[in-house]
Formats: C-alpha cells, structure tokens, sequence
C-alpha cells in the first residue's frame, strides 16, 4: 500500500520542516503555502490545493530549498491522485482518471530526481510505483521498486516498503523475489503480520521447501521470545 496523506502525518512533517525552518523567512513563506495547501485540501478544495502546492513549489526551487520543494511535489501528486478518483455527476470518468495519474507520475518523478532525506525519497518512490499499479504497469512498478535506497530508513519503513514490493511481484507471479522481500520486511520488523502472511503465500506459490518456512519460523520465535523476556 502506498503511504496515504492523512492530516496527522502531513501535520507533523509539515511541523518538522517548520522547526528546521524557524530562522529563515524563505523557507517559512513556502511552509506557509503548503499549510493553506492542507486547509485547502482538507476542505475538499482539491484544484485550489493544488495551486497553492504548485506554487509553494515554485517558491522553494526559486529559493533552493530542496527538501521542500520536494514535499510539495509528493502533495502535488498525492493530490492528483485524489483527483483521479473524484467522481463527477457520480462516477469516476477514465480518461480524467489517466490524465490526472499521469500528472502524479510526473510530479513523483520530480520528487524523486531531487536530493532528498532518506524518507521522503523512499516514499516519492515507492507512491511513483503504485501510480503504475494503478496505471495497469505492474512491470513499470517493479522497475521502480529497486531504485529505493533502505538506508538510513526506519524499520517501519523498510518493512512496508520491502512488503508493498513484494506484493507487487506476488501480483505479476514472482513468488520467489517476492519471498524475499518478505523476509527482508520481517527481519526489519517480526510483528508486522502482512509481511509474516505474505511470506507464507509466497512459500506456498513457488512450492518452496522448508529450509525458506524455517527462516520465517526462525524470525518469527525470536521475536516471540524477545518479546517474553527470553532473549
């Protein structure tokens, strides 16, 4: 699943870049049009949020503030994808819903062209694959999915990202890469249980053997026993 731009979350980044921010007046009035982008947003206003983070993008390339330029961009295309899916006199109009993917991509792509902090780059990838899945690309995603950096990730992230990657190859029959990523999920975090279901599936889909059961098994007590005070 791709990271959805709930308020919470776009709250606290936007808190992060402001405390970053406090003694220079540029990057405040660019934090200041992606928080009118939010109201906007949050009021349903979607056109009008996309003008406000467009030229809070503007703002920030202008100025070379580069992590914010490229949280703009990740709001511009999470945007376009809320348009996408915006039913009109009650229905979703597929060629609007091609239009308005193709400009996530896009801004995704930008995003990710810059140089961003570990997460924020990681993410701008790993929403551009899913506007693929969305597309019909599941090939595209998969081209996309490598080209995230896990370092200087938290294990949060690792085990969702690793964990969407898997799926997708799950989905276009890789079962056997798709273990793989699963156990990467799992080892960088044993609870999260879609990583620990999906390992299963994949290990029975490509008829694995039990030395590839036993290294989820293996991941999966240690935590148990970690988590009793056994190890």
């Amino acid at each position: 699943m791709r990271l959805p731009l709930s308020s919470k979350i776009s709250a606290i980044a936007l808190l992060a870049l402001r405390a970053a921010a406090a003694q220079q007046p540029a990057e405040t009035a660019v934090l200041n049009l992606i928080a009118e982008g939010h109201r906007q947003r949050n009021a349903g206003e979607l056109e009008g949020a996309l003008a406000t983070y467009s030229q809070a993008q503007t703002e920030a390339h202008k100025t070379n503030l580069t992590d914010p330029e490229g949280y703009a961009w990740i709001l511009m295309a999470t945007t376009h994808e809320a348009m996408a899916e915006a039913p009109k006199d009650g229905k979703v109009n597929p060629a609007t819903r091609t239009a308005e993917l193709r400009e996530a991509m896009s801004a995704y792509q930008n995003a990710a062209k810059l140089p961003l902090p570990p997460e924020r780059a990681a993410l701008a990838r790993n929403n551009l694959a899913f506007v693929h899945v969305h597309m019909g690309d599941r090939p595209g995603a998969l081209e996309i999915f490598p080209q995230i950096s896990f370092d200087g990730l938290s294990a949060a992230s690792r085990a969702l990202y690793h964990t969407n990657w898997a799926n997708v190859q799950m989905d276009a029959g890789k079962a056997n890469d798709a273990y793989e990523n699963y156990l990467l999920a799992l080892r960088a975090m044993p609870s999260y249980e879609r990583a620990s279901s999906g390992a299963f599936r994949a290990i029975e889909a490509a008829k694995l053997g039990t030395a590839e059961a036993a290294a989820v098994l293996d991941v999966l007590v240690q935590n148990y026993q970690i988590k009793i005070g056994r190890a």
